[in-house]
């Protein structure tokens, strides 16, 4: 566990200031699209982006009406470039955390997403636990990361693992399983592209 958390506490930490070039954006904005599509606008609800990193998906969701939008990452500079870049923005607020023990209260938030750091979380059980805790009654979690069925799609984790060290893929009934385990219900699952999964669990 530690050894994950560790290493991509490293990782993110070397990477802050160049996250946000115009490559990253351009990667992740195929994938932020769709799962802005696939919130529901009330300007009664709040948010959480877990593993916000420099805030590539928040920016999605400013012009959206939410209450709050709130973000968290364990890389220290990650939250200094985000909360830098949201300074002005009142309904944004910015969080050093991790995952497995998050510093929000039972039933918080309306809709929890978690794109592309899943694999990065050291205890992915613990961490699916803690964002079911958070979650109002009727909120939905939209997980979205890459998964390891077809072959390559597991070349492309092995060769990920090369580069980032120790880090945690699953096959899609895996982590429809991790959901069922937690407690989720309405669990749907869909494909995006050739590498990506999204997985959204209701809290009853």
């Amino acid at each position: 566990m530690e050894n994950i958390e560790e290493n991509s506490k490293k990782e993110f930490n070397s990477w802050a200031k160049t996250y946000d070039s115009f490559f990253n954006h351009w990667y992740f904005s195929h994938t932020n699209k769709k799962i802005v599509s696939l919130l529901e606008i009330n300007p009664k609800s709040s948010i959480l982006d877990v593993g916000c990193g420099t805030g590539i998906l928040i920016e999605n969701l400013i012009d959206k009406k939410y209450s709050k939008i709130y973000g968290i990452d364990i890389s220290q500079e990650m939250v200094k470039m985000a909360k830098r870049k949201f300074s002005k923005n009142k309904k944004v607020k910015i969080f050093l955390g991790s995952a497995v023990k998050m510093p929000y209260k039972n039933n918080s938030f309306n809709f929890i997403t978690c794109s592309n750091s899943f694999h990065h979380h050291p205890d992915s059980l613990k961490s699916l636990k803690e964002m079911y805790r958070i979650l109002k009654p009727g909120g939905k979690l939209i997980l979205l990361d890459a998964f390891k069925d077809g072959i390559i799609r597991e070349i492309y984790t092995k060769i990920i693992q090369k580069f980032e060290g120790r880090i945690l893929h699953y096959y899609k009934d895996e982590i429809y399983n991790l959901f069922k385990k937690v407690g989720f219900s309405q669990i749907n699952q869909q494909n995006l592209g050739l590498l990506h999964l999204i997985t959204i669990g209701e809290k009853m």
